[in-house]
């Protein structure tokens, strides 16, 4: 049969971090984000949607008060540990100040 045309739809969503697909039995169009997720709450992941470029971005875990070590553990989150204080001389009263 001449004059027949089969023209593709377009699925393009014009975003990098997206798979797009068009189901050829229901004509459905899905927009899947890629996977950024590099399975460490110690980053924000991002996607660039003009480049699919993929970040890691490491998170403040500094919690400005100087009596605590900042941590982050990649599984488990930040940790606010109180540094040692204690001179071990029971004649001193063994304080410390968060901005000092």
């Amino acid at each position: 049969i001449t004059g027949v045309t089969h023209t593709p739809v377009i699925i393009n969503d014009n975003n990098a971090c997206t798979t797009d697909a068009c189901d050829p039995a229901t004509g459905s169009i899905t927009h899947t984000p890629v996977n950024t997720n590099d399975n460490n709450v110690c980053t924000t992941d991002c996607c660039n949607p003009a480049t699919g470029a993929i970040t890691h971005i490491a998170i403040i875990i500094d919690d400005n008060n100087l009596c605590t070590t900042d941590a982050c553990d990649p599984v488990t989150g930040i940790t606010h540990t109180p540094v040692n204080i204690n001179d071990n001389n029971p004649c001193t009263t063994d304080a410390c100040n968060p901005i000092t």
